[in-house]
């Protein structure tokens, strides 16, 4: 009986195995019907733009209703051409409703990880030659465990990482055309070529696929040897990811976003790509204590040494396969850690707080996707028993997850409950406290507003962010407190003096308060800055009318 019934599920295995549509069609179900459970919370009617929604979606109208626009002139800090492209489709077809925007995230999601699973078993197949059933079963079993790791909630969670979602999904659709046998060198460059330029145009991080293809090329089909036919094989795609990226970076860096970090001297620079490594195996390895953004400081010189054990072992870990030449194996860990190269803060980014290394949940997915393949080849090459205990456990965390991935969604459901869940992680980042008392602002709820910012102003021992005396300025203004407003848009304003929101509240504020010869002041200076501004010619026009 128990024979029949392997027989039986070994012929199922060998029929879905047979038919890659059916296969790859029914892996995108089974993952979607998990995923809209995981993430149910987030179609809630209570759900709300969070976070960086508001720069790509709430506050970018303009830019959403301008297709060519889109295409033709960056946003303010980045050129995503195709992914502000899906979002202006879906503002057409279903207006500002945060739900489906989540559903479209789940969707891509669900295509992503599909993906991972075809490229795992393709990577894979050695390891199980002559048993379709056992490589089936083992490739749901891994592909299930790391789409539902934890960290990877903040990239399908929140609506503006779509960026991040539409860069893996693409990335590794181009990886999979690349190492798909059966076609001619023209026809494989052009196929490759064209998911690659649009995961590259959803986010630039994108630039590193290429030198997947390299070490596919070299490492894996070659063993090593031959790196001509590497570099000749992968050029053109180098050229084309590689000449997109400098034009994508010289936007970053023209906006500010890149080229911090100028106080930092060498051995701070190292110690910061130290920290970062550490915070991301750590949290690939134990995803505990999750939010989408954490307290990690430049360390003055080196990390402290605990935070090298990680980094080191990985060091090692590559040592030990470039020594033992076990290139493919070197192969399947590079596949996971250089997705990673581009958020190890070796450019620093500016936007962060002063002092903070940037490091967000999202910056795994890839990593942790593209661990789907050395799973599969480090399951198929021990023996049948511990194959057997290390699924066991595979599926029991998968469970785990399954609940703690649907516990962190509801953090994202609303602006409140995802800032104060970053709060809760990352006391010190005053960050948090701004956007949620900004919330509170925008509900009406001021006084517990003022009570915030004034938390984020005690968090850090050096100068905050000027932007909560901006915050509380406003605050102040629509609680009918016009004094305390004035003061706090002075005192923005002294950081930021050309900043033209604040200019225009002041001046508003100074009209309230019937101080018109200083609104006057204010107004001049605001026109002097941007003279056709309308809200800046309806002040003037009223302080003179009034006269």
């Amino acid at each position: 009986m128990v024979s029949s019934e392997q027989d039986y599920g070994s012929n199922i295995a060998k029929l879905i195995e047979s038919r890659p549509g059916i296969r790859l069609l029914g892996m995108i179900v089974l993952t979607l019907l998990l995923l809209l459970w995981v993430y149910s919370p987030l179609f809630a009617p209570s759900t709300e733009f969070v976070a960086d929604d508001y720069y790509y979606i709430v506050d970018n109208q303009a830019h959403l209703d301008s297709v060519s626009r889109v295409w033709l002139s960056p946003m303010n800090f980045d050129y995503f051409p195709v992914t502000v492209s899906l979002f202006a489709l879906e503002k057409w077809f279903w207006g500002l409703n945060p739900a489906m925007f989540h559903l479209v995230n789940v969707f891509i999601f669900a295509l992503a990880g599909t993906l991972a699973f075809d490229i795992g078993r393709k990577l894979s197949i050695e390891r199980y030659a002559g048993a379709p059933h056992l490589r089936l079963y083992a490739s749901i079993f891994c592909t299930l465990f790391f789409m539902l790791h934890p960290a990877n909630v903040e990239s399908v969670a929140a609506i503006s990482n779509l960026k991040e979602l539409l860069y893996v999904m693409f990335g590794l659709l181009s990886f999979r055309l690349f190492i798909a046998g059966g076609m001619s060198p023209g026809l494989r460059t052009v196929l490759v070529l064209v998911p690659l330029l649009l995961a590259q145009l959803s986010k630039g991080t994108a630039v590193v696929i290429p030198a997947l293809f390299f070490l596919y090329v070299w490492l894996y089909e070659h063993g090593g040897a031959n790196i001509r036919e590497a570099v000749r094989g992968t050029w053109v795609f180098f050229l084309a990811s590689g000449s997109l990226f400098l034009y994508q970076f010289n936007v970053a860096l023209d906006s500010g976003v890149v080229g911090g970090g100028g106080a930092l001297n060498a051995v701070q620079r190292i110690g910061g790509v130290v920290e970062t490594l550490h915070m991301a195996i750590q949290k690939y390895v134990l995803p505990l204590h999750l939010s989408y953004e954490y307290d990690i400081r430049w360390p003055d010189s080196l990390a402290v040494w605990p935070h090298w054990i990680l980094p080191s072992g990985l060091l090692l870990l590559t040592g030990v396969l470039v020594w033992k030449k076990r290139f493919r194996y070197l192969f399947l860990l590079a596949l996971i850690v250089v997705p990673f190269a581009p958020y190890m803060n070796i450019v620093p980014l500016k936007h962060g707080i002063e002092g903070q290394i940037v490091y967000y949940d999202h910056y795994l997915l890839f990593s942790i996707l593209a661990s789907v393949p050395l799973a599969l080849n480090l399951l198929g090459h021990v023996g049948e028993g511990m194959r057997k205990g290390l699924l066991g456990v595979m599926c029991l965390l998968t469970l785990v997850f399954l609940v703690d991935d649907h516990i962190l969604s509801r953090f994202w459901e609303t602006r409140e409950s995802v800032y104060r869940r970053n709060i809760e992680v990352a006391p010190q980042l005053e960050r948090s406290y701004l956007f949620l008392g900004r919330a509170y602002v925008d509900s009406g709820r001021y006084d517990e507003a003022i009570s915030l910012f004034r938390r984020g102003l005690s968090v850090r021992k050096k100068v905050s962010d000027p932007a909560f005396y901006q915050a509380l300025g406003d605050a102040y203004a629509f609680s009918g407190n016009y004094a305390e407003a004035e003061s706090n848009y002075r005192t923005h304003l002294r950081h930021r003096p050309e900043n033209l929101k604040t200019l225009q509240n002041l001046s508003s504020t100074l009209i309230m308060e019937g101080k018109d010869a200083e609104a006057k002041e204010i107004v001049h200076r605001w026109l002097s800055i941007s003279p056709n501004d309308p809200a800046a010619l309806e002040n003037r026009s009223l302080l003179y009318r009034t006269e």
